[in-house]
């Protein structure tokens, strides 16, 4: 039910006249029915006449299956196989009733094929309307793709999207095969742009090979490193910064092409151009996202780390309050989701309400339940707020800093950010200093202002990207190399900000002493002040 209720909620895909087939596979975290395999979600273009295409949609999975006397009962309302189903697996037997409704309406029929010990398959036919094919496959960068993953049907999927994005796709089964892959086109004078990793692998993990990945040369340039796996993204919080550092991106599986596609585009950001206040908006704010949902979690995360704040996860009630209440840890708000396994949102605020710890922790419901009922009873359970999913970033930003307008932003953020104001009006460069160190050769320091001014954006660009995908350990060495930097064009002060910076980020100090927005505008009036000595030609 679950996997058939992704299909009612995916974004409509543009089928060109070519029949195409795509597959999606989630292994064995499914917690109902399926406990080992996977399920498989495969939507197959069966005709087309130009205007309209036949589709076949069909859920597979490999768990428990139902005998051939319940198949007809399963679709009755409030209704499972057998009651040991229920005690066991959970479930209103709403589902299936919900999902069959759905498909009569569009004018397909709900099938079911099982066998008990070997599992099940659901599947229907629909015509739909043909659409306009998107023209963003053809203008992504021609990219080269390692796929690397030991589950066939997996590797399938992602190599299948691949080639739709219109990049250029080869797949592994292994750790050790995709080393002599790279090895073997590096030998060729060829090689990859991007290598979207498994995570758990019986030869050797994801973490392993990315370390081998990047202690190899691959010539002038290294692939992008995303880690694609169906551990859950407080797992890969749990990693150290130094682990965390060795890829550039993480997808929850099951992936989707859009995901894909961000994920690789985010990897890649480095060269995007953004405003500040695009980031800054939440700089300082420490964020609580609870969800049971490891996509939703990743989006969340995602959406309030591009806004500078710092994001932890929950997956469950039981986790939230566990977090909430540890003496070592302190935030600013709680999203939370309503509807959860082990206690739902409703339940989870009011212990927090109940523990003087945490009474005052502002909390805002982001939830699909978005009646009018719903938001009253999230009010009358102690939230502060109540936001329907999918949010819109701006209403969430919104949401969080008037929900937050009565506790203090981070106290050391907002000198900085005042301090970086009030030195504006002061000079930040003493050019006098960098030159008497060049023997006021005017040519050269001109010339390394300008490449100071590259280095200002690159490096901003990177640190925003690092703060993002909570990579704090790949800030570090940019942030090194920053001061550097800076101190020899005789921005002092930016090179001090720059130093402080990094030791906070060293210690997984995110948010807290120096922060990137006060950085950024640091470096901003320093770049203003060199600007006369950009065109600077050599004495005449």
């Amino acid at each position: 039910t679950r996997a058939l209720s992704t299909i009612f909620s995916v974004s409509p895909v543009v089928i060109p006249s070519a029949q195409r087939r795509v597959v999606s596979t989630k292994q064995s975290e499914y917690p109902k029915f399926t406990e080992h395999g996977e399920v498989v979600v495969d939507v197959n273009c069966l005709h087309t006449d130009g205007k309209t295409a036949e589709l076949e949609f069909s859920v597979r999975d490999t768990g428990i299956g139902i005998a051939a006397e319940h198949l007809d009962v399963i679709f009755e309302q409030f209704r499972q196989s057998e009651s040991a189903t229920t005690r066991r697996y959970g479930g209103a037997g709403l589902g299936l009733s919900i999902s069959r409704r759905l498909v009569a309406l569009m004018g397909g029929e709900l099938e079911v094929a099982s066998e008990p010990g070997v599992g099940s398959v659901f599947r229907f036919r629909l015509r739909l309307a043909m659409g306009a094919l998107a023209m963003t496959e053809a203008q992504t960068a021609p990219y080269r793709v390692l796929v690397v993953d030991d589950h066939a049907l997996a590797r399938e999927a992602i190599l299948g999207m691949v080639e739709v994005a219109g990049w250029r796709g080869e797949a592994v089964a292994g750790g050790a095969q995709a080393l002599a892959c790279l090895e073997k086109q590096k030998q060729d004078g060829a090689g990859f742009d991007v290598v979207l990793l498994d995570w758990r692998m019986p030869d050797m993990n994801g973490w392993q090979l990315a370390a081998h990945l990047r202690a190899m040369r691959h010539g002038q340039s290294r692939p992008v490193i995303i880690m694609v796996t169906g551990c859950s993204s407080i797992e890969l919080a749990a990693r150290s910064d130094a682990e965390r550092a060795l890829i550039d991106g993480y997808l929850s599986k099951p992936v989707t092409l859009s995901l894909l596609r961000e994920a690789v585009t985010a990897a890649f950001e480095v060269e995007r151009s953004a405003s500040v206040a695009d980031y800054a908006r939440l700089a300082g704010l420490r964020i609580l996202v609870v969800d049971d949902n490891p996509m939703n979690l990743q989006v969340a995360c995602e959406l309030l780390q591009r806004e500078g704040a710092h994001a932890e996860c929950a997956e469950g009630g039981l986790a939230a309050i566990a977090l909430a209440q540890r003496g070592d840890r302190s935030y600013d708000a709680v999203l939370m989701d309503i509807q959860m396994p082990d206690m739902d949102g409703l339940e989870t605020t009011r212990r927090l309400r109940a523990d003087p710890r945490t009474a005052e922790l502002p909390i805002i419901a982001l939830t699909s339940n978005v009646l009018e009922s719903d938001r009253a009873a999230s009010l009358a359970a102690g939230m502060d707020a109540h936001l329907g999913k999918p949010v819109a970033q701006d209403e969430l930003v919104r949401t969080l800093l008037s929900v937050c307008k009565a506790r203090q932003l981070d106290s050391a953020f907002v000198g900085d950010v005042a301090g970086a104001l009030s030195a504006a009006r002061e000079p930040v460069i003493d050019s006098a200093l960098a030159l008497s160190r060049l023997g006021g050769d005017i040519q050269r320091y001109a010339s390394m202002v300008q490449s100071f001014q590259k280095e200002c954006s690159s490096t901003l660009k990177a640190l925003r990207l690092a703060q993002r995908h909570n990579m704090l350990g790949a800030g570090v060495e940019r942030l090194q190399a920053f001061q550097s930097a800076a101190g020899v064009i005789g921005a002092v002060s930016l090179q001090e900000c720059a130093a402080e910076l990094e030791t906070c980020w060293r210690t997984g100090q995110d948010g807290d002493g120096p922060s990137l927005a006060a950085l950024t505008q640091l470096t901003e009036r320093s770049v203003s002040e060199l600007e006369q000595f950009a065109g600077i030609d050599a004495p005449t």
